[in-house]
């Protein structure tokens, strides 16, 4: 089971692979998808610093991982937190996925974002989510 430096290491890895996929002008839109995941392990870190248990020895058998987590920062974090949080997520699942949920037709995904709009979420929403993180949590997770 991965430990607080685990996922914290982990983060700090996602991030760095979304930096540099912003310097690729082909595939910049996957760095949404490492910043999720970034975002995530900062999640699970807090988790297991707070509860030292991590988040399968928590959620409910009826709920997914993804409902689990939003769930948990909805209750635990700041409305601010969560609407990051929730956009990561988002943005990720329309690069993974090809689409964009309110279409009537698929967008592939480096359609639907432009590389300044991945720009915003990688250079400004990721700090200042890490921001609030450490102002709500008392430990330093800006990475």
């Amino acid at each position: 089971m991965p430990n607080f430096i685990d996922h914290i290491h982990q983060a700090e890895h996602n991030k760095k692979v979304s930096e540099y996929l912003l310097t690729d002008n082909q595939y910049y839109d996957w760095a949404l998808v490492t910043i999720f995941y970034s975002s995530l392990h900062l999640i699970e870190a807090l988790i297991i610093n707070t509860f030292h248990k991590n988040t399968n020895q928590l959620r409910r058998s009826d709920q997914t991982a993804y409902n689990f987590m939003e769930e948990f920062i909805k209750i635990n974090y700041s409305d601010k937190i969560w609407k990051l949080y929730h956009s990561f997520q988002q943005a990720s699942m329309v690069v993974r996925y090809l689409h964009h949920y309110k279409a009537l037709s698929p967008i592939p995904s480096h359609s639907y974002y432009k590389k300044t709009h991945v720009e915003h979420f990688i250079e400004k929403k990721f700090p200042s989510f890490t921001q609030l993180l450490t102002s709500e949590s008392n430990l330093n997770l800006i990475i």
